[in-house]
C-alpha cells in the first residue's frame, strides 16, 4: 500500500506524480484501465446484430387447423 500512499515520515517518499498526489494518479490510472476494458468489450465482444437465438419464434399450439 506504500506505493499509492507513502509513509509521511519517510524523507525519500514521493507524494506527487506529474504534480498530482500519488493516490489521485493511481485512481485515474485504474479508471482508464477499466474504461479501456469496457470499451474493448463493447466494440469487440458485444455484437448488436441479432442472432437466431434472439429472434422470437413461432410456437405451435398443438392443434392443426382444417
Amino acid at each position: 500500500m506504500y506505493l499509492v500512499n507513502p509513509d509521511a515520515d519517510d524523507p525519500d517518499a514521493t507524494f506527487t506524480f506529474l504534480s498530482m498526489p500519488v493516490i489521485y494518479a493511481w485512481i485515474v490510472f485504474w479508471f482508464l484501465v477499466q474504461a479501456g476494458v469496457v470499451l474493448v468489450a463493447y466494440y469487440r465482444l458485444w455484437d448488436s446484430t441479432p442472432t437466431d437465438d434472439s429472434r422470437p419464434t413461432e410456437r405451435s399450439s398443438g392443434t392443426t387447423s382444417q
